[in-house]
């Protein structure tokens, strides 16, 4: 593929994209200088350890000595923050715990206004019962009578005085029972009305204290999340400090890496929330995100194979291009311009459909 191919726009971007990807390259140079410096003396000092122990010791003084970073007083400690982090999440959770014996040993909550309604409701419980009690007792007297009457000598006389006296008192108990019985169906009903306004006060009694309790746990959960949003905007700003104003890059094989290993740590309940730096390499030698180019791809003489990404970035690019193009056309009413338009669109698409390939071929000088 030759240059007289591609738009002066692709043109552009591939040029810009290259002059970036020289810089990256020869700072990727100097931090693999560092790297194998670091493997090799790492590799002297397991060979010594497996000899002696006494010379391991002497060597390692020696071997951080001539390191050019070492980790000064101002740096961080990144092991005390993930004590410290650990302490404090102990002690949420001591805290936790005692709230939740504190809410099972609290006394139910009592209504002042409905204390009275309990002693009227006895009241109306011990009228009933004394009336009770007198009833059985004016039973219990006239089975008395009854008895000692028939048990006496003269029947016929007995029998008379019996139905004189068993003809009174049948009408004053039906007539005390029908009074009785209105006087209780009115009590009934105001005690059912009465144990209705207390049930209802209880039940609202009840639903204030579930919405204050309601009320408490979502102010707690807002207040933890704002905690971590805040701990997660302080943790972008340190990593954005320590890349020392380098432009962001795409993202690494070293990242992706790094990234499946967390992820499988999690998933088995492992290190997790611990800082964003932890089991990383040091900064002074990952000064910047490296970009390994994709090599396993054959090109002919004087030609190399675009990188995946540049190719991607140039993809994103003719796209956005391709939509304001479009809503230039559909906005335009000039035929001429229509015309320069759609020839526009179809350079863009043609271009669109080569970079989509994965096997793109271009002058090593381009």
């Amino acid at each position: 593929m030759n240059k007289e191919n591609l738009s002066e726009n692709v043109k552009r971007v591939l040029a810009k994209k290259e002059r970036k990807k020289l810089k990256e390259e020869r700072e990727l140079y100097n931090a693999t200088k560092i790297i194998s410096s670091q493997n090799n003396a790492m590799r002297k000092i397991i060979a010594q350890k497996q000899l002696a122990s006494t010379s391991f010791v002497s060597k390692m003084k020696d071997i951080n000595k001539s390191f050019p970073h070492i980790r000064a007083k101002d740096d961080k400690n990144y092991m005390k923050e993930n004590r410290v982090k650990i302490q404090e999440k102990a002690v949420l959770h001591k805290k936790f715990q005692e709230e939740k014996e504190e809410l099972k040993k609290k006394k139910p909550f009592k209504m002042k206004r409905f204390e009275k309604i309990t002693s009227k409701v006895a009241e109306h419980l011990r009228k009933n019962e004394t009336k009770n009690e007198t009833k059985k007792e004016v039973e219990f007297s006239i089975d008395v009578e009854e008895e000692e009457m028939e048990e006496g000598e003269l029947e016929e006389a007995e029998e008379e005085i019996e139905e004189e006296v068993e003809e009174e008192p049948e009408e004053e108990v039906e007539e005390e029972s029908e009074e009785e019985i209105e006087e209780e169906s009115k009590e009934e009903v105001e005690e059912e009305a009465e144990e209705e306004a207390e049930e209802e006060a209880e039940e609202e009694a009840e639903e204030e204290a579930e919405e204050e309790a309601e009320e408490e746990a979502e102010e707690e959960a807002e207040e933890e999340v704002e905690e971590k949003a805040e701990e997660e905007v302080e943790e972008e700003e340190e990593t954005c400090k320590r890349e020392d104003g380098y432009g962001k890059t795409e993202e690494n094989i070293i990242d992706k890496f790094q990234k499946n290993e967390r992820s499988k740590k999690n998933e088995k309940g492992g290190k997790d929330k611990f800082h964003k730096n932890y089991g990383k390499l040091p900064s002074y030698i990952l000064k910047k995100k490296k970009d390994i180019p994709d090599e396993s791809m054959d090109a002919p003489p004087g030609y190399r194979v675009l990188k995946n990404d540049e190719r991607n970035y140039v993809l994103k690019e003719l796209h956005s291009q391709l939509k304001q193009i479009n809503e230039e056309y559909k906005n335009n009413k000039d035929k001429e311009k229509k015309i320069d338009l759609g020839k526009q669109l179809k350079e863009i698409k043609d271009s669109i459909e080569l970079f989509s390939t994965p096997y793109v071929v271009v002058d090593k000088n381009f």
